[in-house]
């Protein structure tokens, strides 16, 4: 065999290769619209179930813009359909695990960069120990700004819990 046929032979196999790969990145997009139209809904009452009821709005309008097909691109939707699992998951453990644990587990993971950011920014703006997350999953130094919300949104959450606010669905 020469030169020239081993190249052919290598050429069809990596087309071959990425023709299967673009494939299941379609497949995988597919699915991800289909569960937009199916489980929008279902995002947002899994996370009202572990935030205070205070950010209900506010979380209905993050997922409701996450989700737009306006604005989704074959890029971006399944990295915000993954965010949402992913953010869930996460407070849902941060109600009964320590974060240490939570942060080591999603830390484990490996995520896509852009995953770990929105999830980082979600938990932290949405979930009562956000902040501690937000902090214990750090990667990359802090920037001023984020150490300036983490401050915020750790003062609005003790403010909650001592004001005694709490989201009667957190019982269940």
């Amino acid at each position: 065999m020469g030169n020239m046929e081993v190249k052919k032979e290598t050429k069809k196999m990596l087309d071959d290769i990425l023709e299967k790969v673009e494939y299941a990145a379609l497949l995988a997009r597919t699915e991800a619209y289909r569960r937009i139209d199916n489980e929008m809904d279902s995002w947002i009452e899994d996370g009202k179930k572990v935030i205070h009821e205070s950010k209900h709005e506010a979380w209905e309008a993050c997922v409701r813009a996450m989700l737009d097909k306006k604005y989704l691109t074959k890029l971006s939707v399944l990295t915000h359909v993954q965010t949402l699992d992913v953010a869930i998951n996460v407070m849902y453990k941060l109600m009964t695990e320590p974060v240490a644990d939570v942060a080591m587990e999603f830390d484990r993971n490996s995520y896509p960069i852009n995953v770990i950011e929105f999830v980082r920014n979600l938990v932290l703006r949405f979930a009562y120990a956000g902040p501690s997350f937000f902090e214990a999953t750090a990667y990359r130094e802090v920037s001023h700004d984020e150490q300036l919300l983490v401050i915020a949104t750790r003062k609005e959450n003790e403010d909650l819990r001592r004001l005694g606010l709490s989201n009667p669905d957190m019982q269940k």
